[in-house]
């Protein structure tokens, strides 16, 4: 993919994010929102797909997979019938190809600076969010807690031991996918809030974007 071709994407994407979101506020049509929501991951996914065939890293095939995960979550979660398990397990299985993705740069990193803060951030989730999760979804939400804080601590850890910028955007992607799931829940379980929608989706594209990015920019 040229450059020329590539911002031209990039502009693209930003437009559809900036449609979605505002039509959450504004027009909240559901053809917009089916159209839009998947179009700007899909757009995401794009270049990273263009790369595959000049590309013989694992981290660009692995970052793809996550991504094309992260599309069917993206659908399971605006049907109009409640897909919720469903969406958050796709969701899960891209954080897990995100863990294995870091994991491939730089090895298991269970240990490094982010690791005590996460976990704290792990703790003050599951205590403020499960008195209000139903008992049928408390098991799932937990693993997701689990996984996700894995994800944002390996891509840290992959960033530090690589000291590539590739790898400090995956990271920095990495802790926007956490806050913008963090303010999924806080929404959906705890205290909804308006501003909820354009937190949760912005964070979540820029998230994804830099993810994607960073096999760009090379790690």
């Amino acid at each position: 993919m040229t450059e020329a071709v590539y911002r031209a994407v990039a502009v693209l994407t930003l437009a559809s994010a900036a449609v979605a979101i505002l039509n959450r506020y504004f027009g909240r049509r559901s053809i917009v929102t089916y159209i839009s929501k998947p179009l700007t991951t899909a757009l995401i996914l794009i270049p990273v797909l263009a790369r595959l065939p000049s590309s013989e890293s694992a981290y660009v095939a692995l970052i793809a997979g996550g991504l094309a995960f992260a599309l069917l979550g993206d659908v399971l979660l605006m049907l109009p019938e409640d897909r919720f398990v469903l969406g958050i397990a796709s969701f899960a299985v891209t954080h897990l190809i995100y863990i294995a993705a870091f994991i491939f740069v730089g090895g298991m990193a269970l240990i490094n600076i982010s690791t005590v803060p996460l976990i704290i951030f792990a703790i003050f989730m599951t205590r403020l969010l499960l008195p209000g999760v139903q008992k049928s979804l408390r098991l799932p939400v937990l693993v997701y807690i689990v996984i996700i804080t894995t994800m944002a601590e390996q891509g840290i850890g992959a960033a530090v031991r690589s000291e590539s910028a590739g790898m400090a955007l995956a990271a920095a992607g990495a802790l926007l996918f956490l806050v913008s799931d963090a303010a999924l829940a806080v929404n959906r379980f705890r205290v909804p809030f308006k501003a909820a929608q354009a937190l949760v989706l912005s964070t979540y594209w820029f998230g994804q974007w830099f993810i994607a990015l960073s096999t760009r920019v090379g790690v």
